[in-house]
């Protein structure tokens, strides 16, 4: 299977839009595999919990507006409710008909504060992707256009 090459961003003479060099999919895709939405370079990180203000590849500025991360929080909602039902369902199979209730109560306390921590990040670059596959006009936005340049 062959790699995939990062979009180059804006090339001299290529007018092309950014929302029409990728489909929906490959932008949900590169937003859930920690890429950016827009160019699909992972050059979007500081560090474990922190995005950069913009891709280091394509200068495509994150954060839309106030409020903007609303959307990652519940795609993390969402992947907390999810482990912990596969974790209640595998624990009850496994000890079933003698379920601990008390060992998995308190397992899953330990595994639904984990779960946050370890997804933050992903979860961001899970909503970029699913908001510019919806919606790919704010593909053409970048830092100039916002500062009014």
């Amino acid at each position: 299977m062959a790699t995939r090459v990062p979009d180059p961003g804006p090339v001299e003479g290529n007018l092309t839009p950014w929302g029409a060099r990728s489909t929906p999919g490959e932008r949900f895709r590169r937003g859930v595999t920690g890429a950016c939405p827009r160019c699909g370079s992972h050059d979007v990180s500081d560090g474990f919990f922190t995005l950069k203000d913009a891709c280091g590849s394509c200068s495509w500025t994150f954060e839309r507006e106030e409020g903007y991360w609303l959307g990652s929080m519940v795609i993390l909602m969402a992947s907390v409710l999810f482990c912990f039902g596969v974790f209640l369902a595998i624990g009850i199979i496994a000890f079933w008909p003698d379920v601990a209730w008390t060992t998995l109560t308190y397992s899953g306390i330990v595994l639904n504060l984990l779960v946050p921590i370890v997804l933050y990040r992903w979860a961001k670059t899970a909503w970029l992707g699913l908001h510019v596959a919806f919606v790919p006009a704010e593909l053409e936005q970048d830092h100039a256009s916002r500062s009014g340049v």
